[in-house]
């Protein structure tokens, strides 16, 4: 079918891929809807800054945000942090096409998904489940450090931001303008989780981890934005 508003050919044409229609078709005509495959991740984009941070050969690959509860990703034992970089068999170039990757594999089928952690490759077996319509509504002490002032999730802090009891890491309670915190995007009220791989307890935790690191390397750290969780990379201009 072509679109267009005169009568010819401006160059924009509707077209459904015939491997999909192959795949889609049979599901239509024996359960009358399609059934899409899902892991259960919140994945996002390796970029240089991120290959660098995690020491990846290259900047390819999905990065894992969030790993859902009770999902196949989470039984197949996918964690936050890890660099997904083939799947079944094929390797993964750009985070997009994970999702495709995914909702095109059959429910129940066992793939092998190979991830880097911790600068190791390893695979894990991951079963895949079915996508169901509430999975892709994901509601995606004090220190001052990198022009950002974190402290402590007490009670208090916790009651204030409506952070669950499972919440753990420090929240930034102020960013200064202009500052590298700033420029990584994080926000007062984030709740920094993880730093590179390790998970952050405490303002005093996160501190001694950022002196132990370089002067002037870049730190990678993973972000709760009330539902959501994300990766920044926070880039020291000058210390």
């Amino acid at each position: 079918a072509i679109f267009s508003r005169g009568g010819g050919n401006i160059g924009i044409g509707f077209a459904i891929p015939a491997y999909m229609v192959r795949r889609i078709v049979p599901q239509l005509q024996e359960h009358g809807r399609v059934t899409r495959g899902w892991l259960g991740v919140l994945i996002q984009p390796v970029n240089e800054d991120i290959a660098s941070s995690l020491d990846l050969p290259e900047a390819a690959g999905a990065l894992v945000a969030k790993v859902f509860p009770q999902s196949p990703a989470e039984d197949g034992g996918i964690e936050v942090g890890d660099v997904i970089v083939e799947f079944d068999g094929r390797a993964l170039a750009k985070s997009v096409d994970l999702p495709s990757m995914v909702a095109d594999t059959a429910v129940g089928t066992e793939v092998e998904v190979a991830v880097i952690r911790k600068g190791k490759r390893r695979s894990v077996s991951v079963e895949i489940g079915k996508l169901e319509e509430e999975a892709v509504e994901a509601t995606p002490v004090k220190a001052a450090v990198l022009g950002m002032s974190v402290q402590d999730i007490t009670e208090e802090v916790a009651r204030e931001l409506d952070l669950g009891r499972d919440v753990k890491g420090v929240v930034v309670s102020k960013v200064e303008r202009g500052s590298a915190a700033e420029k990584a995007g994080i926000r007062p009220g984030d709740v920094i989780e993880m730093f590179g791989n390790v998970p952050v307890e405490d303002a005093a935790g996160f501190r001694s981890m950022l002196k132990e690191r370089e002067k002037g390397e870049s730190v990678l750290v993973l972000v709760r934005r009330g539902d959501e969780t994300l990766f920044r990379v926070l880039k020291p201009d000058e210390e």
